[in-house]
């Protein structure tokens, strides 16, 4: 949420910075830009050294990776999920990376190619990063009434209207039209990551959540998006932007059918492990905070410091192992009780 607020913020006083350095010129002067970039970066660099501390821990090795992961790979209904992950990255990567490009294209279309077309740009950044930010608190909502599968199917028809809303806004030349379009990014970016991770997690193996959140990481933002640098540059220098838009767009929509058709005739019987995941991390989370709240209690009353969490979870775990068998064995003795009742009255 903060990196998508600091790129809608930052990019839209870039563009300010960069067009008044301008002025009117064709050929624009991006030293703001870079400047700017500079110093948040250095800035960045010092905060981290001086305030982040990050604990080193030392991790076991695991073994039987490909043991755990590659029954998941042998099954088509994974192998779908990724290649959907991989069209999603690709339909992003096609709008987000030609996007300013098609702008300029407009502008100059429009005969002003120096007339504030980075201060479009730099709103274009603000537009997609306040649209995003309300769909990332809203997307538990989404996830719990509809489930992940649902909602990337619903964000793969939004990519679909989103492509070809920038192909009718180059027929129009109309260039304030494009930065209205990226609205449609809040749902696509704050709903669809977060349902691609989501899903990954519930069909991930215990134990193995980094390795699979790693080939979803590896499909949607570094193969979609370098198929999409590779293709859209490849459709871009030979049709244009409002043509590559415009095809893009179609595949979207007839991606948006094929997937939309295999979940109603495949349905994947994942919805249960969904909720069973997300119901048990609640429970988990609940009793660790209420672990923590006994703890921070106990602490303040007696002087003592908070143990390691841990150790906490491992006492809580034996006392209730005592309290089971303490159960265990007063049901032993009722049940003896009741038997040397009903022998003395045989």
């Amino acid at each position: 949420m903060w990196g998508v607020l600091s790129y809608g913020l930052v990019g839209a006083l870039s563009g300010l910075l960069v067009d008044w350095r301008s002025g009117d010129s064709t050929v624009r002067d991006y030293r703001p830009a870079f400047l700017l970039m500079t110093a948040c970066g250095g800035l960045d660099l010092l905060l981290s050294m001086v305030c982040l501390k990050v604990p080193r821990h030392k991790e076991g090795q695991q073994k039987g990776v490909w043991a755990s992961v590659g029954p998941l790979l042998r099954q088509v209904h994974f192998l779908i999920f990724l290649v959907t992950i991989f069209l999603i990255g690709l339909f992003d990567g096609l709008d987000t990376g030609f996007l300013f490009v098609l702008q300029e294209d407009i502008a100059e279309r429009a005969g002003q190619p120096g007339h504030h077309v980075n201060l479009v740009q730099g709103l274009t950044l603000l537009v997609q990063a306040v649209s995003a930010i309300p769909c990332m608190f809203l997307c538990n909502w989404f996830m719990k009434r509809l489930g992940a599968q649902k909602v990337m199917s619903i964000v793969l028809f939004l990519y679909s209207v989103r492509l070809l809303s920038l192909a009718a806004a180059s027929h129009l030349g109309v260039l304030w039209v494009t930065a209205v379009v990226e609205v449609i990014n809040g749902p696509c970016f704050g709903l669809g990551y977060t349902a691609i991770v989501m899903h990954a997690s519930a069909l991930t193996p215990r134990g193995f959540s980094t390795t699979v959140q790693s080939m979803v990481g590896v499909c949607y933002g570094t193969l979609g998006y370098a198929g999409a640098s590779f293709v859209g540059g490849l459709m871009y220098e030979a049709m244009g932007g409002r043509w590559m838009y415009l095809i893009t767009g179609v595949a979207a929509l007839s991606t948006w059918i094929l997937h939309l058709s295999y979940l109603k005739l495949c349905p994947a019987d994942t919805k249960a492990m969904e909720h069973e995941k997300a119901e048990l991390g609640r429970q988990e989370d609940l009793e660790i905070q209420q672990i923590k709240g006994g703890l921070d209690a106990d602490s303040m009353t007696s002087g003592k410091a908070a143990g390691p969490l841990e150790e906490i979870l491992k006492k809580e775990v034996k006392d209730k192992e005592e309290e089971v068998s303490e159960a265990l064995l007063d049901t032993k003795t009722s049940w003896r009780s009741v038997g040397e009742e009903e022998e003395g009255k045989v």
